[in-house]
C-alpha cells in the first residue's frame, strides 16, 4: 500500500453508511473513493458562469425572435423548436465529454416563453387583419358572401386575382347642374336615398358594390365567389334598378325634388380583382378592358336615351331572357374597333 491512498469503511449488513446518488444506492466511502479519483485525474466539473448564463438567456429568444420577422411563421416556429432542442442537446453533449456545466433551465424556458409568446401574436395579428377585412366588405358585400369567404379564406382577394366578372356602371343624367340649384343637405338626402335602394338592390342579386364615384356606382358579378350566370343576374339586377327608381320618382315629387333618370352600362369579361390602394387604405375593386367598356356603355346610354345598354358577351347571355334592341357599332373612346351594344328594354 506504499504511495497509495486507501479508504477503510465498514460494509456490514445493518450499517447505515448508504448514501443515495443518482447512480443508485451506494456506501459513503464509494463517494469518497469517486471524488478522490477525479481529483487525481484531474476529471473536475467547470461552469460556464453567470454572465454566460444571462448571455444564453438573451440570444437564444431573440434569435428565434428574429426568425419570426424574417421568415415564414411556420418556419419561424419550426426554427425555435430546433433551437430548443439544439441548446439541450449541446448541453448534454458538454457535460458528458468536456464536463463543461451549461445552463438548460433558464434558456429552455425563455426559449419556450418567447416561442409561445410569438406564436400567440401572430395568431392574435392573423385574426385582427381577418377581422378587419371582413368588416371592410361587409360593407359592399352581402352578408353570405362575407360567411362563405370566412370559411374558405381570403388570400386570392388580398393579393388579387383575374377572373370572368360582370361589371354594372349606374349614374344619373344631369344630376351635377340639377345639384346646383339644391341647398346641400337636400343633395346629400337624395343621394343617400338613392344609393341605399340601389345598393338593396344589388346585393339582392348577389353583386358586390364596389364604389361611388360621385352620383355614379359600379357593381361587380361573380367576384370575389363564383356566381352561376353572372351575366344574366347582373342585367335582372340593372332591371329592378330602373324599377326602384320609378319609384323613387313620386317620392322625389312629394319632397318637391327633381324627376330625375339613370343610365345603367353593363359588360362581361376577365379582368383583375383584388384589395387595390395604398397600406393605410385600400379598396376591393377590378380594372382591366371589361371595366373600361362598362363605363364607356353607361355613358353610351345617356346619348341614346337607353336606360339599360350591354356589350355583345352580356347579350348572348341574355338574349333569351330578355327583351333587347340592337344599337348600331359605335367607336367609343380607348377602343380601336366599333363596339356592337344592345339596349335593354324594360317593361
Amino acid at each position: 500500500l506504499k504511495n497509495k491512498l486507501v479508504l477503510v469503511s465498514l460494509t456490514v449488513p445493518g450499517h447505515y453508511d448508504l448514501r443515495t446518488t443518482p447512480y443508485g444506492t451506494c456506501h459513503g466511502a464509494e463517494i469518497q473513493a469517486t471524488i478522490l479519483d477525479n481529483i487525481m485525474l484531474g476529471r473536475f466539473l467547470r461552469h460556464t458562469g453567470m454572465g454566460r448564463c444571462c448571455l444564453l438567456v438573451v440570444l437564444l429568444p431573440l434569435a428565434v425572435a428574429v426568425a419570426f420577422v424574417l421568415v415564414r411563421p411556420g418556419y419561424a416556429a419550426l426554427f425555435g423548436v430546433l433551437v430548443f432542442a439544439a441548446h439541450n442537446i449541446l448541453a448534454y453533449w458538454a457535460f458528458v465529454h468536456h464536463h463543461l456545466v451549461v445552463p438548460m433551465v433558464a434558456p429552455s424556458m425563455a426559449v419556450a416563453l418567447v416561442l409561445l409568446c410569438l406564436v400567440i401574436y401572430r395568431l392574435l395579428m392573423a385574426e385582427q387583419e381577418n377581422r378587419r377585412v371582413y368588416e371592410v366588405f361587409t360593407h359592399f358585400v352581402p352578408p353570405t358572401v362575407v360567411e362563405t369567404l370566412k370559411t374558405m379564406g381570403g388570400q386570392a382577394i388580398i393579393n388579387g386575382e383575374r377572373r370572368p366578372v360582370t361589371v354594372l356602371f349606374a349614374d344619373l343624367h344631369h344630376f351635377t347642374p340639377t345639384v346646383g340649384h339644391m341647398q346641400p343637405e337636400d343633395a346629400v338626402a337624395l343621394l343617400n336615398r338613392y344609393f341605399t335602394l340601389m345598393h338593396e338592390v344589388i346585393t339582392e342579386f348577389g353583386g358586390t358594390l364596389d364604389k361611388f364615384i360621385g352620383d355614379e356606382m359600379m357593381a361587380l358579378f361573380n367576384a370575389p365567389l363564383d356566381q352561376p350566370a353572372h351575366e344574366l343576374a347582373a342585367v335582372r339586377c340593372a332591371v329592378e334598378m330602373q324599377r326602384r327608381i320609378r319609384v323613387l320618382h313620386e317620392e322625389w315629387a312629394f319632397h318637391g325634388m327633381p324627376d330625375l333618370a339613370a343610365g345603367i352600362g353593363i359588360a362581361s369579361g376577365e379582368a383583375v380583382v383584388g384589395c387595390i390602394g395604398s397600406p393605410g387604405r385600400v379598396q376591393y375593386t377590378a380594372v382591366g378592358t371589361t371595366v373600361n367598356l362598362a363605363s364607356r356603355l353607361q355613358e353610351l346610354s345617356k346619348k341614346v336615351g337607353a336606360d339599360i345598354v350591354v356589350s355583345e358577351s352580356v347579350y348572348e347571355c341574355v338574349k333569351d331572357h330578355m327583351q333587347t334592341e340592337p344599337l348600331p357599332p359605335v367607336r367609343l373612346q380607348g377602343f380601336d374597333e366599333p363596339v356592337r351594344a344592345y339596349k335593354v328594354i324594360v317593361p
